[in-house]
């Protein structure tokens, strides 16, 4: 299982064109955007209670898609919480 920090410090570790930031907040809101480092726009992005990401763009590397599935494919009450300080 993966947690919000550990997809959040994975994939900004990996990505070379994105950048993953987590809002901390839970409900419906997003708590996970991916944001593309060269246009500023979100590119994707995951609610607290989906198991399906919303994307804008589609041009993620294979590393990048396996980080987010694994990450929608676990269950949002085992995701942890995201420590936005």
């Amino acid at each position: 299982m993966i947690t919000y920090q550990d997809f959040l410090e994975t994939f900004n570790a990996i990505s070379q064109d994105y950048h993953a930031w987590g809002t901390g907040r839970g409900g419906a809101a997003v708590v996970v955007a991916i944001v593309s480092n060269y246009t500023g726009e979100m590119a994707a992005s995951l609610r607290a209670d989906s198991l399906a990401w919303d994307f804008k763009e589609s041009s993620f590397n294979s590393k990048e898609l396996d980080l987010m599935s694994k990450l929608a494919g676990n269950m949002p009450e085992f995701r942890g919480e995201i420590n936005d300080d």
